[in-house]
């Protein structure tokens, strides 16, 4: 047990995985291979001050990380990219001197940060795609269960069970299509110097710009980015407004999420839909012993509500960067990111474990059916009513509008439903079996809709990314 405050973040969410991706051992790792990608470039590139020994003893020291010693560092000088180039220069024996040369700080920073961030992504969007796997099987298993539609969480026109995941997969469709767009866009920073004109590297390159510019492309596609990842011009940093955008993208998960646990928790009330107990001990209540609560679907809504607020953040940060930059980004950042991608990982860790739990009350989802049946078949009879007996149809709505009315009155005093009996004795409805209409599905479309989405839509991103 700590005395001192330890973020949720760090021992309850968040896969070990996405994590480590943003610890403080990977970030460093980072920074480091960056100065050796740095340093290689320029000494294939006919810098004589740097030599393939010193590039070889900043890789063979890449791992030989001493965090206590960058905190002594950092404790003295107040700056971490400092401290970290003095550590990192005390576990070579000589190239110290060769570390950094030319970079600002944001070259290890800004770019450390964007590899950091496609790593992620790259996480978010497979899970995301095993969500979207796992509820178009569930879609296909139940596309032609009839249940009852709900709009304003009244009782409406019947779907199936299986049609309304596709309205949760599309959410996730469009998810992951928007953060695939966010991975192919990510830009790089390269090196830039100090204010974004390459003026010091210029001057190490005795003014040859043409190697500048070839620096700059060799050190993106070491580190995985294609020139046309590599940011045109900066200030100090990456444009701001890119994390904007990012975090804009990474909260659709939020909002796709939240969605999905709220229509559970409302189907859960009804006791059709829940998402399952993790086991036979787990516990509901303390009081109420009884109680199964969809804890897992409330967690997601809960950390989504805080995922989607942090939307604004990076948008004032991008409003306040002053000229070629202002420091007041940089502690900001540290939270944000992290924040923004460890919520999400835990979302979706959460969001799967509910899909692959999820258990379906066939009876209960039959019996509701059942019940509003009579209510759901009036649209059919108005319609039958103006072809049969060529009735006027806003006639012929307004009558059915009122024995509706007057049977779910009667519905709602606890006595039966008698819809059908109301309408079959009125002159308009004559010539329709009323209760024969009463053994068909009113679900129209519903089963080929499921079935072709997930044929035309889901199967290409199971193809895509997902080994199955």
């Amino acid at each position: 047990m700590s005395s001192n405050y330890i973020s949720p973040l760090s021992n309850r969410y968040g896969s070990d995985d996405m994590k480590y991706v943003w610890s403080e051992q990977n970030k460093i790792m980072t920074w480091r291979h960056l100065w050796c990608v740095l340093a290689e470039t320029q000494q294939e590139l006919g810098v004589r001050s740097i030599s393939r020994e010193q590039v070889r003893q900043m890789k063979d020291a890449v791992n030989k990380i001493d965090l206590v010693a960058i905190q002594n560092y950092e404790s003295k000088m107040k700056h971490d990219v400092i401290a970290n180039i003095h550590a990192f220069g005390d576990a070579t024996e000589d190239a110290k001197p060769i570390i950094h040369l030319g970079a600002t700080s944001q070259f290890v920073v800004d770019n450390a940060e964007t590899i950091m961030t496609r790593d992620s992504l790259i996480r978010l969007i497979v899970k995301t795609a095993e969500i979207i796997d796992s509820l178009s099987d569930f879609a296909i298993e139940n596309a032609d269960v009839p249940t009852v539609g709900l709009t304003h969480l009244q009782s409406a026109q019947p779907t199936t069970v299986g049609k309304r995941a596709t309205l949760w997969i599309q959410d996730f469709v469009t998810t992951i299509e928007d953060l695939g767009f966010r991975l192919d866009r990510l830009k790089f920073r390269g090196a830039k110097g100090t204010t974004g004109t390459q003026a010091s590297f210029l001057s190490l390159f005795e003014g040859d710009s043409n190697k500048v510019r070839a620096m700059d492309d060799i050190i993106a596609n070491k580190v995985g980015f294609e020139n046309k990842n590599l940011t045109k011009v900066v200030g100090q940093t990456n444009p701001r407004i890119d994390d904007a955008s990012l975090v804009a993208s990474v909260c659709m998960i939020a909002s796709a999420a939240s969605k999905f646990a709220n229509d559970i928790r409302i189907l859960s009330s009804r006791r059709e839909v829940s998402e399952g107990f993790e086991s036979k001990n787990q516990v509901g209540s303390s009081a109420m012993a009884y109680k199964q609560n969809p804890i897992t679907c409330e967690k997601i809504c809960s950390l989504s509500r805080y995922l989607i607020s942090l939307i604004q953040n990076p948008y004032h940060t991008a409003a306040n960067q002053w000229l070629e930059r202002t420091l007041d980004d940089s502690a900001n950042k540290r939270i944000l990111l992290p924040e923004v991608f460890i919520l999400a990982d835990e979302i979706l860790d959460s969001m799967l474990k509910v899909c692959k739990d999820m258990v379906v009350n066939y009876n209960i989802v039959a019996k509701n059916y059942k019940e509003e049946l009579p209510f759901f078949i009036t649209e059919n009879i108005v319609i039958e009513a103006v072809k049969r007996n060529n009735a006027d149809r806003q006639e012929a709505h307004e009558e059915i509008r009122k024995l509706s009315i007057e049977a779910k009155t009667r519905v709602n005093s606890g006595k039966t439903n008698n819809l059908i009996y109301r309408i079959s004795r009125k002159k308009m409805f004559k010539d329709i079996n009323v209760k024969e209409m009463l053994e068909f599905q009113y679900t129209g479309l519903a089963k080929e809709q499921t079935e072709r989405y997930i044929e035309t839509i889901v199967t290409p991103i199971r193809g895509l990314y997902l080994a199955k």
